[in-house]
């Protein structure tokens, strides 16, 4: 098992320079919001054994396809350690949280990941 960590950096569609990544892992599709939403940008980096992501208070996220979304509460902060108890196969935005990030020119997401890439 080697684990991997990996930081994904969303401002804008526009700010697409400052994002990370800027483009999926096709090499021809620049990232959205939308692909946070579909949860298309974290392509192959799974499972996730710990995770972090720092956004605007209120924000909504999803993860293992739950229904129940979990918000980011006012420190704008959330943190997963999962200890090797558990993994984290799929992690998906709200579309209404990410177009708040969009919108916003103060407003950014970040989302640190550790994964085992299942390599040896």
């Amino acid at each position: 098992m080697a684990n991997r960590v990996k930081q994904f950096r969303y401002y804008s569609d526009s700010a697409s320079e400052n994002n990370q990544p800027q483009m999926l892992s096709d090499g021809q599709t620049a990232v959205t919001y939308s692909h946070f939403v579909s949860g298309d940008v974290f392509g192959e980096c799974f499972p996730v054994t710990q995770l972090g992501i720092q956004a605007i208070p209120g924000t909504k996220f999803s993860l293992n396809d739950a229904v129940e979304k979990i918000i980011i509460g006012s420190t704008g902060i959330y943190e997963l350690e999962l200890n090797e108890q558990t993994q984290i196969t799929n992690i998906q935005f709200d579309a209404h949280s990410m177009e708040l990030i969009r919108d916003n020119n103060n407003a950014f997401l970040i989302v640190d990941i550790i994964y085992d890439d299942g390599e040896e």
